[in-house]
This record gives C-alpha cells, sequence and structure tokens, in this order.
C-alpha cells in the first residue's frame, strides 16, 4: 500500500506576500450567505450554498467551509485536514487573511491528522503582521516566544508581543500576559492581570459577545 503524504505536502502553497480582508465588492448571494454563517447558522442548507458558491469560483465560500469542517457545523463531520485544505485554498487563490490565521491556528494545536508545526504558524502570524497589526497575530506570538515554540524562549519578546495585543483591545491578551507575569513569579501582577481581564471581558460580552476582543487563539 503506497504511503499517504501528510496534508501540508499535498497543499498548494501561499501566493506571496497577498493578503487582504474579504474583497469589498461581492455578490449579494454570497453576501447574503457570509451574513447567515456570522449569524449562527448551522444549517445544512447553508452548507450547500456555500459549496455552490465555491464551485462558481468563489474562494471566499472555501473559508466558511473550512470553518464547517473545523468546528464539525452544518452537517459536517469535524475534520481538521479538510479544513486546513480550504484554508489553504482559500489564502492560495485570494490571500484572505482569516484563512492565513485558520492555518497557523491548526498548525500551531495540530491533531485529527494535522502535523503540529511551530515554525511555519510562527511565519505565517509574522506575515500577518507585515501586512497590518492583528491582536491574535499577536498574542500567539508571545505565546511562541514565552514558550520556546519555533525558537527561543525569549520572554521580553513574549511581554512586547502581548502588550500589542493589549494595546488592541484583546482579553487574551491580557490573559497570556497575566500567564507570563505567574512565570515569572510575579504573583500580584498576575493575579492583578487576570481580574482585568475577567472585568474586560464580561463589559464586553454584555454588549456583543462576538465582540473580536474577545477572539482566542
Amino acid at each position: 500500500m503506497p504511503q499517504q503524504e501528510s496534508p501540508q505536502e499535498t497543499l498548494a502553497p501561499s501566493h506571496g506576500n497577498n493578503i487582504i480582508d474579504l474583497p469589498s465588492s461581492r455578490p449579494l448571494r454570497l453576501e447574503r450567505a457570509i451574513a447567515a454563517f456570522d449569524s449562527g447558522d448551522n444549517s445544512n442548507e447553508l452548507r450547500i450554498e456555500l459549496e455552490e458558491l465555491a464551485k462558481a469560483g468563489f474562494s471566499e465560500a472555501n473559508y466558511f467551509l473550512g470553518c464547517m469542517f473545523e468546528d464539525g457545523t452544518n452537517g459536517e463531520v469535524k475534520n481538521l485536514q479538510r479544513a486546513l485544505a480550504l484554508y489553504e485554498k482559500t489564502a492560495g487563490s485570494i490571500g484572505y487573511l482569516e484563512a492565513y490565521l485558520g492555518i497557523a491556528r491548526l498548525l500551531y494545536h495540530g491533531g485529527d491528522g494535522v502535523v503540529r508545526d511551530y515554525l511555519r504558524a510562527k511565519e505565517i502570524y509574522e506575515k500577518i503582521l507585515n501586512y497590518r497589526e492583528h491582536p491574535v497575530a499577536c498574542f500567539m506570538l508571545g505565546r511562541m516566544y514565552q514558550h520556546g515554540q519555533a525558537g527561543a524562549e525569549n520572554l521580553s519578546e513574549a511581554e512586547a508581543f502581548f502588550n500589542r495585543a493589549i494595546s488592541q483591545g484583546s482579553v487574551f491578551g491580557l490573559i497570556n500576559l497575566s500567564l507570563l507575569r505567574s512565570q515569572q513569579k510575579r504573583r500580584f501582577s498576575s493575579i492583578w492581570l487576570r481580574l482585568k481581564a475577567a472585568i474586560a471581558a464580561y463589559r464586553i460580552a454584555r454588549i456583543n459577545r462576538h465582540d473580536g476582543r474577545l477572539r482566542g487563539g
């Protein structure tokens, strides 16, 4: 029986530094599908609609299908390899920033047939920050420096990245900085930061529990 290639080896590479947010001009049908996804629509009908849009050549649809495979929603069985392939396809075709974040997230955590690859995840987070500041990329890079993943441990770099995330309102920036303080045996600072994170999370969630400031890695 021939040896099966790892999913990373079979994926098309991303194109240069081509990172964008979603195109500003999209057909109404795609707009409606994305709005339904963002509102929490877990129906099979939405999955079918996105599959049809992807077949029609709208690469953005592949990203949302990848989310369904990553989370096991809309009638899909959870399949991280398939999710990674769809994120790679979207990043490679239109350079969608959220697809890059999806790739880096799966490579960082690994599991379910996806091989953990800290080095490649770090490269993607750095690539995102070359495009624009993003709190998730900041605190994930901070986490990698904190634990010596994809390189040597560097607590000063970790703190700098956590503070960059915090400056953008990230609750997880506060949480990660709290964990760093605990590692440094700065117990009072760690407790104070964790309390600040809890208060911030409560206040934000009361208004909008989907607020990007509550987003984890």
